[in-house]
């Protein structure tokens, strides 16, 4: 009897592994940039059976990219997209966006059905990068962004405090402008 059921367990399992989506990552090249430089990503398959596909790609902080689970997420900075061609090459090439320095990792999601019946897995994946990868791809599935800005946040409220920053000058001139007019 338990053998039977060790075998039905096992059999489930298999049948609800996902053999497409499991073996698909995206390479980055340079892995170290600031905001500005050039940087291309490329598909990196090891036996995927989902080409061609089209992937909205996103950059995503390594150490948030696990709790990550919907391409809506206001953590995600879109990047483009990469066409998966017959030959599983595949390449964009983007500007990095003003964000603060530190580890960042790929977040792809699908565009269409899947086209092997199935067997795809998940229309979004996001996920880290740590010791769970192996060694030789690593360092090439990360994007390290130099530098931090002193006030972390700044990198995405760049227009609004600015903005902010600007109509406090201008009001210090207008109360002083009022300030010295009345002493007259």
């Amino acid at each position: 009897m338990l053998t039977r059921c060790l075998l039905a367990a096992w059999f489930v399992a298999l049948a609800g592994a996902s053999p497409g989506r499991s073996a698909d990552f995206f390479l980055l090249h340079p892995n170290d940039a600031s905001p500005g430089d050039r940087v291309t990503v490329s598909y990196g398959p090891t036996g995927s059976v989902q080409n061609p596909r089209r992937f909205n790609l996103y950059l995503v902080r390594n150490e948030e990219a696990d709790t990550v689970t919907s391409p809506k997420d206001a953590r995600l900075t879109p990047l483009g997209v990469i066409q998966i061609g017959e030959k599983r090459d595949g390449a964009l090439s983007f500007i990095v966006p003003e964000l603060r320095g530190g580890t960042y990792v790929i977040a792809s999601s699908a565009i269409g059905p899947c086209p092997h019946r199935g067997i795809c897995g998940p229309a979004f994946y996001a996920a880290s990068v740590g010791e769970q990868i192996v060694p030789q791809y690593r360092r090439r599935m990360t994007l390290r962004l130099r530098g931090d800005s002193v006030w972390p946040w700044a990198a995405r409220y760049t227009w609004p405090l600015g903005v902010l920053i600007a109509s406090a000058i201008v009001a210090c001139f207008v109360v002083a402008a009022r300030r010295t007019a009345s002493t007259r």
